[in-house]
């Protein structure tokens, strides 16, 4: 499948994907700099807080030096991963629009390009989700019901294991 992609989309370079008319430019600039964007909500909301918000709030939270180094580490780690693919999603979404504007869309290659995009779309989801995971067991229980309580969180119904 992934030569029939080759065979229609051409690469373009990151210059080009950065002009990507079928995203919008926040959505880009969110991939390129491995933000968030809201991937994280359902362990955000449950409890599980992420590095970028538990770093902002490290006074208020108590961190200890070693949690707080900890927390810089996985943000960095997480943004790394994130950056690499979302980066290649405008990449893709660039292929997948040359392929109609040059009147060389073929249902196939279309199909490979969109499954390839949602797949990078789902590693990056995961990136930060994983990173959630993380994050949470570095934390006191005291710690998490603190970071709840100043995200304006309810508190999470039954708790979880981490």
């Amino acid at each position: 499948m992934k030569r029939l992609v080759a065979a229609f989309a051409v690469v373009l370079p990151l210059s080009a994907a950065a002009e990507v008319k079928t995203l919008p430019p926040d959505e880009q600039a969110a991939l390129a700099e491995g933000a968030g964007a809201g991937m994280a909500q359902p362990a955000e909301l449950n409890g599980y807080p992420g590095p970028k918000h538990v770093l902002e709030l490290a006074d208020a939270l108590g961190l200890a030096p070693d949690q707080r180094r900890a927390a810089e580490a996985l943000f960095h780690k997480m943004r790394a991963e994130a950056r690499s693919k979302g980066g290649e999603v405008p990449e893709r979404e660039a292929a997948l629009d040359r392929l109609y504007a040059e009147r060389r869309a073929e249902p196939a290659a279309v199909e490979a390009l969109v499954r390839e995009i949602a797949a990078l779309r789902g590693e990056l989801r995961l990136a930060h989700l994983r990173t959630h995971f993380e994050m949470t067991d570095l934390l006191t229980p005291e710690q998490r019901s603190a970071y709840m309580r100043l995200r304006g969180h309810a508190h999470p119904k039954g708790g979880h294991k981490h």
